[in-house]
C-alpha cells in the first residue's frame, strides 16, 4: 500500500527509498509439452524484489485505464508518457533465475542451458544478462558448447532520463538525447566450442569488451580482450598454406587479440595504450602511440576525416615484434632444405643478417638515406643479428618526437628529405634477447588436401619430408652405402 496508494505520497511525491517485497520465490520441476518437444525446467527463482515510491504515483493511470476501457488512443498515450516512468521506478528485482533448462524436439539430439539469469535489474539499470552451460548437438549437422555469454554493467539514467528522453520525442525543435541513452559496461563470452562437419573443432578460451567512458552512446575509452581462438590447421581453404603450417610443426592456430585505448575529446586526443596481436608459438607483435588532432565528429564522417588525418599529430609511438619462435621453426625447415644442421644454420644466418640488411637498404634511395645518415643501421644490424640467432627475441621500433609532428609533416620528410626522419620522429631501435629452447623440427605426417613440395635436391620422391641426419666426420662409407640402398 505504501506504494500503490496515493495517499501514502507526501506533498513533495515519493520518497524514492527502496522497502523489501519478497527476499526469495521458487518454482520448482516444471515441465511443458508442445508440438514436437518436450521442456523441462529444474527451476526458475526470483530474488530481492523490491518496491519504492516514484516521484508521482501511478495508481490514477492504472484506475483511468480499468474504469474507462474505451479511452481514446491519443488519450492513453498522454497518460502512458506521463505515468509509465514512475511504474518502471517503482520496482526493482535482485535476481531472477532459470535453471537446467532442457528441450527434447525433433531434429535435436541434444540441447540444454544450465544457467539463464537477470541480476540487479531497475529502471537504473541492469547489473548483467547471462547464460551459462548451454550445449546442443544436431547429429550430421554439428555441436556447440557455449560456458558463458553475459552482457553487464548497463546504465538505464533512471527516472529522470527516461522522462526526459519521452518528453523530447514531442519537443520542437528536436532535443539531443544522446546522453541519456543506455550505455553498456561489458560484453563477456568464454568457454565456446563449435564442431561441424567441415571444422574438426574451433574453441574460444574468452572474449570480453568493457566500455569505461563515453560520449553519448559510442564508447570513447575501454578495453577488449580476446584470448585462445583456435582453429585447426585441416580448417585453412588455402592448400599450399595449410601444407606449410603442418611442416611448420602446428596442427592449430591460436589467436589471441587485445586493445586498451581513450579518446579525449576536449584534447581532441586519442591514446592507444596498448594494441597487440598474437598467434600462440609463432609470435605477438605489439603497438601503442598517442595522436593529437582528431575531432570527435570526424569518426562519424569520412569526409572530415580525410580532411583531418594530414594534420593529425604523432605524440609518440612504439611497435614491437616478439618472437615465440615462429622464426625458430622457419629457420629449422630451411635448415633441412639445404640439409644444414639446425643450430650451426641458425648462428651461420644471424651472421649474415649485417651484410643482408645493407644489400636491402642499397636498392631504395629513401630507406638508405633514413636509416645510413642517421645511424639506426648500427643500431638496427646488432639488434635484428641477435633476433635472429637467439629464440624469443623481441624487436622494437620506438617513435618519441621532440614536439608533436603532424602526419603531413612526415610525409613531406621522406620525399624530400629522407635523412631528416629520424631526427623528426625521434627514432629507436631496441631489441632483448629471447630465453625460449631453440624449437626442433617437427614434421608431421601430410594429410590429404595438403601439397607437397618438391623433394629437397639429392633425394628421392617425398625424402624431403624427414630431417636430413647431421654430418658426422664416422661413418662416411656406411651412410654411401645406407643412400646407395635407398637408391
Amino acid at each position: 500500500m505504501h506504494v500503490y496508494s496515493p495517499d501514502s505520497y507526501g506533498d513533495t511525491g515519493g520518497d524514492m527509498v527502496w522497502r523489501n517485497g519478497a527476499a526469495f520465490t521458487s518454482y520448482n520441476d516444471i515441465a511443458m509439452d508442445v508440438p514436437g518437444a518436450r521442456i523441462t525446467i529444474d527451476s526458475v527463482v526470483a530474488e530481492d524484489f523490491r518496491l519504492r515510491q516514484p516521484p508521482i504515483s501511478f495508481a490514477g493511470f492504472i484506475d483511468r485505464v480499468m474504469v474507462y476501457p474505451n479511452m481514446s488512443s491519443d488519450r492513453v498515450e498522454r497518460l502512458a508518457k506521463r505515468y509509465v516512468p514512475a511504474m518502471f521506478a517503482a520496482f526493482s528485482i535482485g535476481r531472477f533465475a532459470m535453471l537446467d533448462l532442457k528441450v527434447d524436439a525433433m531434429g535435436i539430439d541434444h540441447f540444454v542451458m544450465k544457467d539463464f539469469h537477470i541480476d540487479d535489474l531497475s529502471i537504473d539499470g541492469l547489473g548483467e544478462f547471462g547464460i551459462g552451460g548451454l550445449e546442443g548437438v544436431v547429429q550430421g549437422q554439428g555441436a556447440m558448447r557455449l560456458g558463458r555469454f553475459a552482457i553487464g554493467g548497463v546504465t538505464f539514467g533512471g527516472y529522470d532520463a527516461l522522462t526526459a528522453i519521452i518528453a523530447a520525442e514531442d519537443a520542437r525543435p528536436r532535443i539531443d538525447t544522446s546522453d541519456l541513452l543506455p550505455h553498456v559496461g561489458y560484453v563477456e563470452l568464454g568457454g565456446l566450442e563449435v564442431q561441424t562437419p567441415d571444422i574438426r573443432r574451433m574453441t574460444l578460451d574468452s572474449f570480453r569488451a568493457a566500455a569505461t567512458e563515453y560520449i553519448g552512446v559510442v564508447p570513447s575509452g575501454g578495453s577488449v580482450e580476446l584470448v585462445g581462438l583456435a582453429v585447426p590447421v585441416s580448417a585453412i581453404a588455402e592448400p599450399q598454406a595449410r601444407d606449410i603450417l603442418r611442416r611448420l610443426g602446428y596442427d592449430d592456430i591460436v589467436l589471441g587479440f587485445g586493445m586498451i585505448g581513450r579518446y579525449d575529446e576536449a584534447a581532441q586526443r586519442f591514446e592507444l595504450e596498448d594494441l597487440h596481436y598474437s598467434i600462440r608459438d609463432m609470435g605477438v607483435l605489439s603497438l601503442s602511440g598517442a595522436v593529437a588532432g582528431l575531432p570527435f565528429e570526424a569518426f562519424g564522417d569520412e569526409r572530415l576525416l580525410e580532411a583531418a588525418l594530414p594534420q593529425l599529430r604523432l605524440e609518440r609511438a612504439s611497435f614491437t615484434f616478439k618472437d615465440e619462435s615462429i622464426v625458430g621453426r622457419g629457420l629449422d625447415l630451411l635448415a633441412e632444405y639445404m640439409k644444414a644442421p639446425p643450430t650451426l644454420f641458425r648462428e651461420q644466418f644471424a651472421d649474415a643478417m649485417p651484410f643482408l640488411l645493407s644489400i636491402a637498404v642499397q636498392n631504395d634511395p629513401k630507406l638508405l638515406a633514413i636509416v645510413n645518415k642517421s645511424g639506426l643501421f648500427k643500431q638496427l644490424t646488432p639488434v635484428v643479428r641477435d633476433f635472429v640467432a637467439n629464440p624469443g627475441s623481441s624487436i622494437t621500433i620506438s617513435a618519441n618526437p621532440p614536439a608533436p609532428v603532424a602526419f603531413q609533416a612526415i610525409a613531406d620528410a621522406v620525399e624530400n628529405a629522407p635523412e631528416t626522419v629520424a631526427s623528426l620522429l625521434g627514432l629507436a631501435i631496441s631489441g632483448e634477447k629471447g630465453a625460449l629452447p631453440v624449437p626442433q623440427p617437427t614434421v608431421p605426417p601430410e594429410e590429404p588436401g595438403g601439397m607437397t613440395p618438391p623433394a629437397a635436391p639429392g633425394q628421392p620422391d617425398g625424402g624431403g619430408n624427414q630431417a636430413a641426419p647431421p654430418p658426422s666426420d664416422e661413418g662416411g662409407e656406411d651412410r654411401g652405402q645406407r643412400h646407395g640402398a635407398a637408391d
